[in-house]
């Protein structure tokens, strides 16, 4: 029987550079936002399934995008992403979601 610490299991669920470079690029088409490397890893570390997620079915899979954003929203806002064919709440949080990232460290999207 062979035993993983703690740190193995952090490396196994560890995104690559380019899962998190996709992510990152994902989240600014999305939100506006441009995190950094280091934003997007201290956001998903409580996120264990959207990491998992991402290294398993990438993020063309809506369930794991989906995820991703809710991660975002409820790291900054405490609140879920609105849903994707919702148009008028999307246009009500965006800014909301900009102005609450801005204070805490995140850039706006050039």
């Amino acid at each position: 029987m062979t035993s993983y610490d703690s740190d193995d299991q952090q490396d196994n669920n560890a995104l690559s550079e380019g899962e998190i470079a996709g992510a990152i690029q994902f989240l600014q088409e999305q939100s506006g936002l441009a995190l950094t490397a280091e934003q997007l890893t201290d956001l998903l570390v409580d996120w264990e399934h959207v990491r998992e997620n991402i290294i398993e079915w990438g993020l063309d899979d809506p369930a794991t995008s989906e995820d991703l954003c809710n991660a975002l929203a409820t790291d900054v806002l405490d609140e879920p992403w609105p849903a994707a064919d919702d148009a008028d709440a999307l246009a009500e949080f965006l800014p909301r979601l900009r102005a609450a990232a801005g204070k805490r460290g995140y850039a706006l999207a050039p």
